[in-house]
């Protein structure tokens, strides 16, 4: 894929190159049908999935395609069961989970850094916090689309470590009160829910390690709307 780092390139030319590459693929996705169902059938999803951690100049504009890419094509009903016929929403399912996981650990060291002493007003973020925000979106949207489909395979194969994950993650939006995170919480336990609904994960949920998914879940029955927090009726629902 053009988006790939290369070399014999200078620096400038080489990020508009990849950031290009990246957008035009993803416009491409977002747009057309047939483009979705030949990016999956020719087997470059896991190339797609490669992107969502790259390397080299324009990275981060280039992580944010692929996760945008990837909340658009779960909406897609055909894609997805193309997707579970491949039996590759367990890989889409978990490279979402690992890459939300990752930007919010981002989001909350660089909120932690911000109200530090030693942080001066004006200096320059190490994380971009909207740009965090909105690939923690994307990625957790297609996290919940691909659960549906994980949960119609047989045997299921989302772990407990990934229920774990679910609930910590819950939970940490929920008490973070600085930022807009009510979509992706909303979008968690969208997720969750979509595993409470078959037997096999709904099992893992009740038995997860100090009751932290069934807590969490528990938790987010009590929303309410704030400043920060505007799905409430959502995440309840």
């Amino acid at each position: 894929m053009l988006a790939r780092s290369a070399t014999g390139y200078r620096q400038e030319d080489e990020i508009a190159r990849r950031e290009t590459a990246a957008k035009v693929l993803t416009s491409l996705i977002q747009r057309d049908g047939d483009a979705r169902h030949s990016l999956i059938a020719s087997g470059s999803l896991r190339s797609v999935l490669a992107l969502l951690n790259p390397t080299g100049p324009g990275s981060a504009i280039i992580q944010f395609c692929m996760a945008s890419l990837l909340a658009t094509m779960v909406l897609d009903d055909e894609a997805m069961e193309l997707i579970r016929e491949r039996e590759e929403a367990p890989i889409l399912f978990e490279a979402c989970i690992v890459l939300l996981t990752s930007t919010l650990d981002k989001v909350y060291e660089e909120l932690d850094r911000r109200t530090g002493a030693y942080y001066k007003e004006g200096e320059e973020p190490e994380y971009e916090l909207y740009m965090g925000v909105r690939l923690a979106e994307a990625s957790s949207q297609a996290m919940w689309g691909s659960a549906h489909y994980c949960v119609q395979m047989t045997p299921v194969r989302v772990k407990m470590e990934h229920v774990v994950e679910l609930g910590k993650m819950g939970r940490d939006c929920l008490a973070t009160s600085q930022l807009p995170l009510s979509r992706i919480c909303h979008c968690v336990t969208a997720t969750m829910a979509t595993l409470a609904s078959h037997p096999t994960t709904a099992d893992l949920i009740m038995t997860s390690p100090d009751d932290i998914a069934l807590s969490t879940l528990m938790l987010l029955v009590e929303v309410f709307e704030t400043e920060t927090f505007e799905r409430a009726g959502h995440v309840k629902a």
